[in-house]
């Protein structure tokens, strides 16, 4: 099943929008990502997986996030930790905060940064930057907030 950016299926139905960051939410746009052919080209461009990960702290646990940008499989989300030697750009941070953060710039159509520090190499963000703006431009779709 497809999903447009007004939160209709192939089919023009409307679908409950999933929690951000959510499985549902992940799942969702990785099913967009494989089918979008622009942000698969850039990634064919690049010369290694290069990987993007936010570890944010919530109470005792840890919640990942994580964008996989590789050459032959393409843009991938996801909830679990990135493999041990994976090269990444790693974000840490309150998983609320981030969350908040977020919320915030996407009523406002901007907003602050959000409030995590910042390991690994930045200039992965260069390298990325046409494969995650493909990304973005196929797979944001409508989602919730959680509440917290």
């Amino acid at each position: 099943m497809t999903h447009d950016a007004v939160g209709r299926d192939g089919k023009g139905e409307n679908v409950a929008k999933p929690v951000f960051m959510s499985q549902q939410h992940v799942d969702l746009m990785n099913e967009i990502l494989a089918a979008d052919e622009e942000s698969r080209a850039e990634c064919a461009k690049l010369d290694r997986a290069h990987w993007m990960v936010y570890e944010l702290e919530d109470g005792d646990r840890v919640v990942w996030w994580t964008v996989e940008f590789d050459p032959g499989r393409g843009v991938r989300f996801g909830l679990r930790p990135p493999p041990a030697d994976a090269p990444a750009l790693l974000y840490r941070g309150d998983h609320r905060a981030v969350v908040e953060a977020t919320r915030q710039g996407k009523r406002e159509g901007g907003g602050d940064a959000p409030p995590v520090t910042t390991h690994g190499d930045p200039e992965v963000l260069t390298t990325i930057a046409p494969a995650f703006a493909a990304a973005r431009r196929a797979a944001t779709i409508p989602s919730e907030f959680p509440d917290f």
